[in-house]
């Protein structure tokens, strides 16, 4: 007789599988070719099986898992799992009561720009910025909670001295990176390193279709160009873009013409208004006269326009940030020792982190009697800015949605 040839299985590292029981989330991401796939609790078992075992014999699997042909023939023929090894990542997360879903770093506050509405006066002075070691650390507690979110952003992320090195780090541990970036200094190299490690999002700001205002705004001569040239490459090499627009008075006449320019690259529009925090209390803010034109907005909407209210980030329910200090946060814009969990740079438990966060946020009530679900919240670190309150009404949610 001949000798039997046993097939193992392995899960591919390019598929990123997720079940968070707190939001009853169960999908399949493969980060190289974008799809996503609804998948059952019993799907997720048997990725979690070869996972845990580091690949598996097949007809160990089958053993294990009676009548499963149709289910193991759909995770080969999708490339799910194979018979090829693969290197070992951390890419099958499963999170159960606490949602640990999301992780915001601040990889470095130095930035190339100078943003007139800049929330943490970034700028090109200044130096700091998370090791490459300590994300390492920050990257093994997440993989004990779970964490398959990971957003990147600065100051400018590109100026982190290991930016690349990053990026494969992220993929290793098997993250959905999202990356926010100025896209101003975007070299070739970057872009076909962000395809190669399946950047999920990569999401950048327009002030406005005209070059004369967004570059004063933004502090630099021919910014815009920059920015829609690597929006124009990035889109060539199939990785997502994403563009904030944030309403203020200087670009409020033109908004409508900025929202069909977006459009016109076939691309996402998230639309809010300027905040009076950092560089921004220097300016001039009139709430009334921006939130009467985001509802006009809302209320006259071109399904074409593809806008989106930038509502619902997870403050308090799903996510913590990281500034470029180590200082572990509720939120980029919440930095108040209320809002201080820990600092990564010290003996620290991102586990706790994340729960004193949801319990600060869950035993508090809102001002406001109203359906929040509507609106998620709106935005709470614009309402504690505006009002010193945490629960107060946050004036353009309240305002749009108001009976």
């Amino acid at each position: 007789m001949g000798e039997v040839i046993k097939i193992e299985l392995f899960v591919s590292q390019d598929i990123v599988t997720v079940f968070n029981e707190s939001e009853n989330k169960k999908i399949l991401l493969n980060k190289k070719n974008k799809r996503v796939y609804k998948i059952n609790s019993d799907l997720f078992e048997m990725i979690e099986t070869i996972y845990l075992n580091r690949g598996i014999e097949r007809s160990e699997f089958l053993n294990i898992y009676s009548d499963v042909s149709k289910e193991l023939n759909f995770l080969l023929d999708e490339n799910i799992i194979s018979s090829v090894k693969q290197k070992n990542k951390y890419n099958v997360k499963r999170i159960k009561k606490l949602n640990t879903a999301r992780i915001f770093i601040e990889c470095t506050n130095r930035c190339n720009l100078k943003c007139n509405h800049c929330y943490a006066n970034f700028s090109n002075y200044n130096r700091d910025y998370l090791s490459l070691e300590i994300i390492k650390k920050l990257l093994r507690e997440c993989v004990k909670l779970g964490v398959y979110e990971f957003d990147i952003t600065g100051g400018e992320p590109m100026l982190h001295p290991d930016f690349k090195k990053i990026l494969k780090l992220l993929d290793n541990y098997g993250m959905l990176t999202t990356i926010f970036s100025n896209l101003t200094i975007t070299s070739d190299d970057n872009i076909n390193l962000m395809k190669e490690v399946g950047i999920k999002t990569v999401i950048t700001s327009i002030e406005s279709y005209n070059d004369k205002i967004h570059d004063s705004y933004r502090g630099q001569d021919g910014a815009l160009k920059k920015t829609i040239s690597s929006i124009n490459k990035l889109i060539k090499n199939d990785i997502e873009v994403k563009v904030n627009l944030v309403l203020g008075m200087h670009n409020i006449n033109d908004i409508e013409k900025t929202i069909e320019f977006i459009k016109s690259f076939n691309i996402d529009c998230n639309i809010d208004i300027t905040s009076s925090e950092g560089r921004a209390k220097n300016l001039e803010i009139k709430y009334e006269v921006l939130t009467k034109k985001i509802k006009e907005l809302v209320d006259n909407k071109n399904e074409d326009y593809n806008i989106n209210l930038s509502n619902g980030c997870g403050v308090g329910k799903r996510m913590l940030y990281v500034t470029s200090t180590g200082e572990i946060t509720a939120c980029p814009s919440l930095r108040d020792n209320d809002f201080r969990y820990g600092n990564i740079y010290d003996e620290f438990s991102l586990k706790n982190c994340f729960l004193n966060s949801f319990l600060y946020f869950t035993n508090k009530k809102y001002k406001k009697k109203c359906d929040s679900t509507i609106c998620n919240g709106g935005c709470r670190a614009r309402a504690f800015n505006e009002n010193n309150d945490i629960m107060s009404e946050d004036i353009l949610y309240c305002y749009l949605f108001k009976e």
